[in-house]
């Protein structure tokens, strides 16, 4: 019987990491090429954002089949399988953190550049993969995946047992959250991507989608059949994705389809003795890492990754050194014993304690901010009004500035450093008397006020 086996799963990768430096590499250049009124140099590098898609469905699939085959029955063996995975994810991602954050970026100075401000609370947000919902800066914008991941990942018990829960009908899922997805554009792609690691899941549970389906077609008599039928079905989707749906902000809503078809021609053809997908097996078996370190290279090294406009030199340029990178990533796991450390770390009791310690650190983080919104310990707030053009405020004084004060995703910004604007509508003001400041409001209005502290 034919199946979606871990080779197809590598190949994906390995095609998915190519999309990856082809999406990131292209987005900072101005390069056009106009066919028939068609920028097939935007719509390519727009197309290979299908990357992200293919990660967060496998994820979901190999997740949900990973659970099935451990045959878990209770909450304790649950809790220990999630925690597991996410090490496993996050001592990957530590070690390049470390790595790229640290070292390079204390070497070219953007360490500095980046963490400014609170060094110590933002390097934690980065380092514990949330600074995409604290909204703290990021050493690369794309490890907001690794939030993205983590939030996935611990709802997935919950998710398998509502797809259980559901059992024949769970495909029902599939076109109602696509239509919903389709209503709102401009949804937040964490929420997007999180639909389609549900679906991931149901493709693996509804095995007719990819095993059962192969399995029923017999021979490779019409074979030459099936595949010019999963080319059409694939150019059909992508040309509706390319052109009917490219004004949406949420164009890629119709991902998954892509993805479910690549994953059925694959598990249909028999790819294990095929030479050919050798190269993508090997890509998506570093994929992770490739991940990780391609975005500080595309990011931190401009003059070397554009020293040039070819596009084709771009890509290869993004691709051997992430290749390489990830290559040195791995030697330096070998020499650490990664291996031991991932399953000392994977003991029962040593996860508890790992995420104990997590959760301590993370609730001491947010410490100051309870106590400024509730108003008690030694701090001597005082509440007053602030008045602006449209909207009223409130400012909040106090005579100690509590460490890591002002780490919200800040949507506002002033032009007094003595005045930091967040984004929960609280103005926290370092100065007494009154402070004239100018407040920038996303759209590019400015709001001109006088802050009175008392």
């Amino acid at each position: 019987m034919n199946r979606f086996t871990k080779n197809d799963t590598m190949i994906l990768k390995g095609v998915a990491i190519l999309f990856l430096f082809l999406h990131h590499g292209w987005q900072s250049t101005e390069v056009t090429f106009f066919v028939s009124g068609i920028d097939l140099v935007s719509n390519l590098q727009s197309f290979a954002k299908i990357c992200v898609a293919i990660f967060v469905i496998l994820s979901g699939y190999g997740l949900y089949c990973s659970y099935e085959r451990q045959q878990i029955s209770n909450i304790k063996q649950t809790i220990q399988f999630v925690s597991v995975h996410i090490i496993k994810i996050f001592l990957t991602f530590w070690l390049v953190f470390i790595l790229a954050a640290l070292f390079i970026g204390i070497i070219t100075g953007n360490f500095q550049t980046v963490y400014a401000g609170h060094p110590f609370y933002y390097v934690l947000m980065d380092g514990m993969g949330i600074s995409y919902f604290t909204g703290s800066p990021k050493f690369v914008n794309s490890w907001w995946y690794i939030s993205a991941t983590l939030l996935y990942y611990v709802c997935f018990p919950i998710l398998y047992a509502v797809i259980k829960k559901l059992k024949r009908l769970n495909w029902i899922l599939l076109p109602l959250f696509t239509v919903i997805l389709l209503l709102n554009d401009g949804i937040n792609t964490v929420i997007i991507y999180f639909a389609f690691f549900v679906f991931g899941m149901i493709f693996a549970e509804r095995k007719i989608f990819i095993e059962q389906a192969a399995a029923k077609r017999s021979g490779t008599q019409k074979l030459y059949i099936r595949i010019p039928v999963y080319i059409a079905l694939f150019l059909l989707v992508t040309i509706i994705r390319q052109i009917y749906l490219d004004e949406m902000l949420s164009y890629y809503v119709l991902d998954w389809i892509l993805v479910l078809i690549m994953m059925m021609f694959l598990a249909d053809i028999r790819v294990e003795n095929m030479a050919v997908f050798k190269p993508l097996i090997f890509l998506g078996k570093y994929s992770f890492e490739m991940f990780l370190i391609h975005a500080v290279f595309i990011r931190y090294f401009v003059g070397f990754i554009y020293y040039t406009e070819n596009l084709l030199g771009i890509f290869i340029r993004v691709t051997v050194v992430s290749v390489l990178a990830a290559m040195g990533i791995v030697l330096i796991k070998k020499i650490i014993h990664f291996q031991r450390m991932y399953q000392f770390c994977c003991q029962p009791n040593h996860c508890k304690k790992i995420f104990a310690g997590i959760a301590i650190v993370i609730f001491l983080l947010f410490v100051p901010e309870v106590i400024a919104n509730i108003g008690f310990g030694n701090l001597e707030l005082k509440e007053t009004e602030v008045y602006m053009e449209e909207e009223k405020y409130r400012q909040i004084e106090y005579s100690q500035t509590p460490v890591f004060w002002d780490f919200a995703n800040k949507k506002y910004t002033s032009d007094n450093s003595q005045i930091a604007v967040c984004a929960n509508d609280f103005i926290f003001s370092h100065e007494k008397g009154s402070t004239e400041v100018t407040i920038s409001i996303p759209g590019g209005k400015k709001v001109n006020l006088i802050v009175n502290v008392e």
